[in-house]
């Protein structure tokens, strides 16, 4: 009885010892298998910040008497950029003001006057100053481009998915991303693929599917930059909450991590 029961406790362990390494291969094989797929999704997966550009314009004839403003400057809706001065309109007005009784030049000089207050340039958003494309003492015309404003409302990011990276942040109402010149990470949100985009069910593997996305807290904007990229971290974690599996590769990476520590 003694005799069988060693040799039951034996067989017993041995089959178990099997078992286990059995299931310990399969899930080192299955975490380096998901830790690659992971890495699919997060490498070289990177979005383009795209600013709405407005360009600051002169309204009338003159010169430019005072510019306010530098590349890479942050300013306010309502600051003054530039400042235009016309003396030959300044002196036309003064000379017009002469003829009190003649309702001709009293009109003129009163359109005169409307036009000098178009001499104040100012942001009409919060933004940050792109361009500045005149110097003081420069001529300007009507319409002529003062500067350009990279606004800090309604910036996207543009990114090229492919079709499965699409499918994985369709599920996501949220992802991260990451700037490196700030060395932090960005919270963003799906809005809508790129215009001249197919339906994204219809194309092929090979294919890159053009999505934009938004900031989900858009005070954020005015420390990026127009046009530089942020990488896009695209884990299949990010759609929400662990599963099993998420646990067991957990604990053999913390495992591998340890070992090649030691």
């Amino acid at each position: 009885m003694m005799r069988r029961f060693v040799s039951f406790l034996f067989n017993f362990m041995i089959f178990a010892t099997i078992i286990v390494v059995a299931l310990a291969v399969a899930t080192v094989g299955l975490t380096r298998k998901v830790n690659k797929y992971r890495e699919e999704y997060r490498r070289g997966v990177m979005a383009t910040v795209f600013k709405e550009i407005i360009p600051i314009l002169s309204f009338t004839r003159g010169t430019v008497k005072t510019i306010n403003i530098h590349v890479g400057q942050e300013v306010k809706k309502g600051d003054v950029l530039v400042e235009i001065d016309n003396p030959a309109l300044r002196g036309k007005i003064a000379a017009l003001q002469q003829y009190g009784e003649n309702v001709s030049a009293q009109t003129e000089a009163q359109v005169a006057q409307v036009e000098i207050r178009y001499f104040i340039i100012s942001a009409p958003a919060d933004g940050i100053i792109g361009e500045v494309q005149v110097t003081e003492g420069s001529p300007v015309e009507d319409f002529t481009q003062l500067a350009v404003l990279y606004a800090n409302e309604n910036t996207k990011f543009l990114s090229e998915l492919t079709v499965d990276q699409y499918a994985v942040v369709s599920r996501s109402p949220t992802l991260l991303a990451y700037s490196k010149r700030l060395n932090q990470h960005i919270r963003l949100k799906p809005d809508i693929l790129k215009p001249d985009q197919k339906d994204p069910e219809r194309q092929g593997a090979e294919k890159k599917i053009g999505l934009y996305f938004t900031l989900l807290d858009s005070s954020g904007s005015a420390q990026l930059v127009h046009n530089e990229d942020v990488e896009l971290l695209l884990s299949p974690t990010n759609e929400g909450g662990k599963r099993p599996i998420d646990y067991f590769v957990d604990f053999w990476n913390g495992m591998l991590e340890e070992k090649t520590t030691l």
